[in-house]
């Protein structure tokens, strides 16, 4: 599955409208810690492994496309 991710800065929280989850962190956009958290709320929020999220496309972008396997 692959959705759309868009990155906001916040308190971590993950909120979704079906199509595009929308994820709230306080991690810098420095060494990839952002793209780190964001893959580590999503496991969570979706109950899966973060072996199982990889980020396709938007690694220096606010707005992602993530493969869910």
């Amino acid at each position: 599955m692959i959705i759309t991710v868009i990155v906001r800065d916040g308190n971590k929280a993950v909120k979704s409208d079906g199509e595009t989850f929308t994820v709230y962190t306080t991690k810098q956009r420095i060494n990839g810690q952002a793209n780190a958290d964001v893959i580590r709320q999503l496991s969570r929020f979706l109950n899966i492994s973060e072996d199982r999220i990889r980020i396709l496309r938007g690694f220096r972008s606010r707005r992602k496309t993530v493969l869910i396997e």
